[in-house]
């Protein structure tokens, strides 16, 4: 399985497409200033889905099982349908690791080595946040919030990256990022939809939050001779929250380091 694919499918993750057929609520500009994102709250989840990865006149779908440990730990293992794993994955507050199964090889990188590979400046959060559907970069004061049609948008200035951040008033999720690099024109669109309710065990009491199970990723990054287009879609057939859960990841010595 292409290295490229696998380390696409793991680093860039979330959403798109039809919003959820909720009733707009009627805020007035004032309402729709005090507008703070309902972000996924939760100290383990895991989520099995099907993705389907496109690049380069090039298509490959394949089954991914993610667990995540908040501010912590994202856990993947891929295959390509028929229960065999290829690939596995571990990303930490300060690294990115890789398990080739197949050719029995291993990657390691740090954030600033993989931000320079897709031209996009990632770390731990911003992958934790793209792949569960959180705000990518936090509300602040300064943020503009206005109301176009039957969203309300979001539009963030981070250092010289543009973000927009469309949000579904009824549920409050975000189901549209678009982020713009001025200085390079990389952009990068993660559309989030298909949103269901998931039980939050919270002690005494169950809370129902929403959850988008289809996500789609567009990016379009330039590199010094070429123009990279990528497209990725992931539908999430399970996902459940939860307190306990395992992360096995070994490096065997007969894995030879790649990268």
């Amino acid at each position: 399985m292409n290295n490229k694919f696998i380390l696409g499918l793991l680093v860039i993750v979330s959403i798109t497409m039809s919003s959820c057929k909720k009733q707009f609520f009627n805020f007035t500009l004032f309402d729709t200033e005090k507008i703070v994102v309902d972000d996924l709250d939760f100290e383990a989840i895991s989520m099995k889905s099907k993705i389907k990865f496109q690049s380069g006149g090039k298509s490959v779908s394949a089954v991914a099982n993610f667990r995540i440990k908040k501010d912590s730990l994202i856990w993947c293992s891929v295959s390509p349908g028929l229960g065999v794993e290829v690939a596995r994955a571990l990303f930490t507050q300060d690294s990115v690791f890789l398990l080739d199964k197949l050719k029995k090889e291993y990657y390691a990188f740090d954030y600033e080595m993989l931000s320079e590979k897709f031209k996009s400046k990632l770390d731990y959060r911003v992958v934790e946040s793209i792949i569960i559907g959180n705000m990518i970069y936090p509300q602040q004061m300064r943020d503009k919030v206005d109301r176009k049609e039957d969203a309300v948008v979001i539009t963030q200035k981070r250092k010289r990256l543009e973000v927009e951040n469309r949000i579904n008033p009824a549920i409050l999720k975000v189901e549209k990022v678009s982020i713009n690099d001025p200085g390079t024109n990389n952009t990068l669109t993660i559309n989030y939809s298909d949103f269901k309710f998931i039980d939050k065990n919270i002690p005494k009491k169950k809370r129902s939050v929403y959850f988008p199970f289809y996500n789609s990723v567009d990016l379009i990054y330039y590199t010094d001779d070429d123009v990279i287009s990528t497209k990725i879609d992931i539908k999430a057939n399970k996902v459940e929250l939860g307190e306990k859960q395992r992360y096995p990841f070994k490096i065997a010595k007969k894995y030879e380091r790649k990268y």
